[in-house]
Order: C-alpha cells, then structure tokens, then sequence
C-alpha cells in the first residue's frame, strides 16, 4: 500500500516530492511519528519517502524515536520504553464498513476433489513466518519483557469508558496490531478454489473451498447451502468455532441443517493453530514476540472469508449474521467493534484475555493479550453494541430455536 502511495506522489510530479516549506519529513526529531505533513507534500508519517524507510516506521535499530520496547529504554522520550504513557498516534480512526459489492475480482477456480492441505486448528507452522512478511510493522520485545507483561496483565485497570465507537474500534484494532491489515483488506487478492461440492445431508448441499490471501496463505471454509433454496440471494450466517474444533463440526455438532431449513446458508471458518495444544502456544508466543498477535490474525481471516461470501452473486452481502461458539465467541465479540460488515451477532460466550502462564515454559494461548486486556469490560458489554447482539449461554443450551428467530429478526424481509 505504501509502495502505490508513493507511486502515486511520483505520478502528480517531481514537485510532489519537494517541500513546500522546507526540509523533508524526519529530519526532525519525532516527525514521523506526529501525525503532521511537516514537510507539506501530501504524506503524513511513514507514509512519506522521508520516513518509511526509517527506524521509526521500520522497528529496526535502537535509534531516537522507534521506542521498540527492545532495550529497556526510552527511545522516543516519551517517559517510558512501552508508550504507556505517550503511545504513538492511533491509526485506525474509524468502525470499518467492509459492505457493499466487492470492488476487486476474486479468481475463483475449481478443483473438485483436489488435496486440501493442513488447513485445520491443529496445523498453521506457516505463522511463525508472519513477522517476516509483514517486518514493516513489527515491534520486537525480549522474551524476558513479554513473561513480564503477561505475569502483570491482570494489574491493569479496566478503562471504563471511551469516547465513541471509532475510539473503540481504534484502540482494539491499535491493541491486536491489524491495522495495517485491515486497510489493505479490500484491495489485495483472493484467490478461491472450490475443492469439494456435493450433497451433505438428505436436505443440504455443501462446499469446501480454499482461500488464499497473500498476508495469511491459505485457509479453508465451509458452506452448507439447503438443496431447496428460496430466492437469491441468500443470508449467510458466518460460524467462527471454538477451540479444539473445526468448521465441520457446524453441520452436526451445531445442527447446522436448523439454518439451512430456515433458508439461510451456513458459512464457518477453520481457525489454524487453534487446537489448544503445543502449536497454539508456539505460534501465540512468537507473534506476540514480534508485536503481533494469534487473535488478531484469526480476526482478519474471518474478514478475509466475509470478503469472499461478498464476492458470490447467489449471496447476500447485506444480510450476513456472525455466530460465535466458545473462542469463536471470544474473538468474535471484538470483531463487531471494528466493523459494521454483520447486521446481527450471537455469542456464547464472554472474553477474557489472560490465561496459565508459566515463564519457564514461553508460549502462550491466543487470548492472552496484554495491550488487550485493559478493554475487557467494554468488549463484554453488548448492551453499547452497535450491531445487535444476542447474547445465549455456553453451548447453546437452549438449541438453535432462539438463535435462528434472532437472525431472523435481522436478516429476513
């Protein structure tokens, strides 16, 4: 995104890249992180030439002004080495839309048949090479400072109270580190391939597909569509499942021909590295090395899935509900405060973000998340919501009767 930017500088002229007023941003101790176009030719920041290169936008050095917690010092004399007290301008302003007709062409293939891959919660190595592909926007910590972090996370206070939905939305998109992801959503490539698709059940019909993103590989989901559908096109709802468990489960584990019936098509995602087992840990632990983190990444591909579902003519983009079961839940009841993409949502489940840690033994669940912890009250009130929310017990207790009369409420003519 920074590379078309510039582009697009170089484009409007030479001139462009001269300052109007003198100097060239970051030659001052600061500018590039003020927020300001201190040299006046239409890039604030990393975004300019002058800076995006520059330790300040590249993590990299103990130098004046990165402050990338790795030294136990205060490289941008902010009064701290983490920012708690002075924390870089937020950039993610706004509640993210991600409605309306998809504006990039999805290539979509079939390959009926064809291998999957290890796309399940018990395989995703391929995220220990996440901080690589995206070392623009690392923030490297010592080991030693994030078994810290992790031991205090529960001293934080819990904020109780923040401006508007954008401030919020902000602040947790700035605390799982997505915004960078989440600003080039609509822009990258999705590459679809159709690997299964046939009858599931005497009265479903069922997909498989894999999708590829260039920031996160491969993942996989599902959709059970009924084999009589009403009218196109269809409500969707989109299942995020809990830990140990997989989209499939959707189909029997969670009645999924209840929504089917109903007229709905049943969309759910398989979470990589969401077994709760060794891999989990590894793959949370080195993330969150790097200043990143599983739930974050986890978020972002249950986006990259509803990109893909607006993509598809016989869908509905704007009568998508989100259903979270277990963990599903937990990541899910961010998610809705980052964007306006689901017109209704059920959870089962409140978040917490801290879970057992022993530091002789780094790594670490995807919950656990420091900078995240702070908000936990806020998250868990649905009531300050603005998309609808039902909030149902543990499992769904009660069956699929209540859920699926909500989402009727919300996506049904």
């Amino acid at each position: 995104m920074r590379l078309a930017r510039l582009l697009s500088l170089l484009l409007v002229g030479g001139s462009a890249l001269v300052s109007c007023g003198g100097g060239v941003e970051g030659d001052g101790f600061g500018e590039c992180m003020d927020r300001v176009d201190n040299d006046q030719n239409g890039a604030v920041d990393c975004d300019d030439v002058g800076c995006m290169n520059g330790p300040a936008c590249t993590g990299e050095g103990e130098v004046a002004g990165d402050d990338d917690d790795s030294a136990g010092d205060d490289d941008d004399a902010t009064g701290d080495d983490d920012d708690a007290g002075g924390a870089d301008p937020l950039a993610c302003l706004e509640v993210f839309d991600f409605s309306g007709p998809l504006q990039v062409e999805v290539s979509e293939s079939f390959d009926l048949d064809g291998p999957h891959g290890c796309v399940n919660p018990w395989c995703g190595e391929e995220y220990l090479d996440f901080p690589e592909l995206a070392a623009e926007w690392r923030r490297p910590i010592s080991s030693d400072e994030l078994s810290a972090r992790i031991l205090a996370i529960e001293e934080q206070a819990q904020i109780e109270s923040v401006q508007d939905a954008d401030r919020l939305s902000a602040e947790l998109v700035e605390a799982l580190r997505i915004c960078f992801l989440l600003e080039g959503l609509e822009e990258r490539s999705l590459d679809a391939r159709i690997v299964e698709d046939h009858d599931e059940t005497e009265t479903t019909r069922i997909e498989w597909i894999l999708l590829t993103d260039p920031m996160i590989g491969t993942i996989r989901i599902m959709l059970l569509f009924p084999r009589d559908p009403g009218p196109e096109p269809l409500p969707v709802i989109l299942a995020v499942h809990g830990r140990g468990t997989e989209a499939g489960d959707f189909v029997y584990a969670w009645d999924g021909p209840d929504y089917t019936d109903r007229g709905y098509v049943l969309a759910a995602v398989d979470m990589r590295a969401n077994g709760g087992d060794e891999l989990e840990r590894e793959v949370g632990w080195e993330l969150l090395l790097n200043g990143f983190t599983l739930q974050g990444l986890h978020m972002y591909e249950v986006l990259v899935a509803h990109k893909y579902l607006r993509s598809r003519l016989d869908l509905d983009w704007s009568r998508v509900g989100l259903l979270g079961q277990s963990a599903g839940s937990m990541k899910s009841n961010a998610l809705i405060r980052m964007t306006s993409a689901f017109a209704a949502y059920v959870s089962d489940n409140f978040s917490e973000y801290t879970s057992d840690f022993d530091p002789a033994q780094p790594g670490i669940e995807e919950d656990t998340i420091p900078d995240l912890y702070p908000y936990t009250d806020l998250i868990n009130d649905f009531a300050t919501s603005v998309t609808p929310v039902l909030k149902v017990g543990y499992g769904y207790p009660d069956g699929t009767q209540p859920l699926i009369d909500f989402f009727d409420q919300h996506l049904q003519p």
